[in-house]
């Protein structure tokens, strides 16, 4: 708006974004290469690389309180949003949902698989940010960071409404520009009628959809949330 006055600011100076880009993209070419082949199909390599990432990352507990407790990066955790937590062994390859869906975009980058970062509320929770990725034409949903700590496929290549229960969940329009959300809509499920589709949708309306966009990193960019003050909602 006209007469407001917008301050940024970096969680790294330049010079050491620099290099912790140099090591993501070192980080994510290893691993593309230890677990991928050239001939694999994009399905199995999203399982190989879901299941390396699930195997490398754990969730940080700790950052997740300490952003409940702030606006923006909470201080000595700024990491754990950007690929760079659960990536990195220097910052004890840590992260909330936010980092395992930017890092699990870059490896996706990197492997040559289509992927975004989708934003949106976990009806039990809150703020989430998970991804999708293209499979044989069709965008398939993987969460990263619920899969790590039970059962690493249950939310791999997934539809949209396969997700029940506790990880039931919205979708926010910050995400992608609007007119090209409905092109990364997942596939039915088959027992599920157009009418039934339509009451799940009309379900999820009444959460207030999360307004913060996480932005998808490529296979060696630290890219962060657009929105740094609301960036904790993100973190489940």
């Amino acid at each position: 708006m006209k007469g407001d006055i917008v301050y940024v600011s970096y969680a790294n100076d330049a010079e050491t974004t620099k290099r912790m880009q140099g090591e993501i993209a070192s980080v994510v070419g290893d691993a593309v290469a230890k677990v991928t082949t050239s001939d694999m199909s994009a399905a199995d390599k999203a399982g190989a690389l879901n299941q390396w990432l699930v195997d490398t990352a754990s969730y940080d507990k700790a950052a997740l309180e300490a952003g409940k407790a702030t606006l923006g990066f909470p201080s000595g955790f700024a990491h754990a949003w950007d690929p760079s937590g659960v990536l990195l062994s220097e910052n004890g390859n840590t992260g909330v949902c936010a980092s395992y869906a930017a890092a699990y975009k870059a490896l996706m980058d990197a492997a040559g698989v289509p992927s975004v970062v989708v934003t949106g509320d976990v009806l039990d929770g809150g703020g989430h940010a998970w991804n999708k990725v293209q499979v044989d034409g069709k965008w398939l949903a993987v969460d990263p960071t619920w899969n790590d700590g039970g059962d690493p496929t249950e939310y791999l290549m997934i539809s949209d409404a396969q997700f029940t229960g506790s990880a039931a969940r919205t979708q926010s329009n910050d995400w992608m520009v609007d007119n090209r959300i409905a092109d990364y809509a997942t596939p039915r499920p088959a027992n599920r009628s157009a009418a039934s589709e339509v009451c799940h949708r009309k379900r999820g309306a009444s959460v207030t959809a999360a307004s913060t966009t996480v932005s998808a990193a490529s296979s060696a960019d630290c890219a962060l949330a657009k929105d740094v003050a609301a960036r904790s909602r993100y973190a489940c």
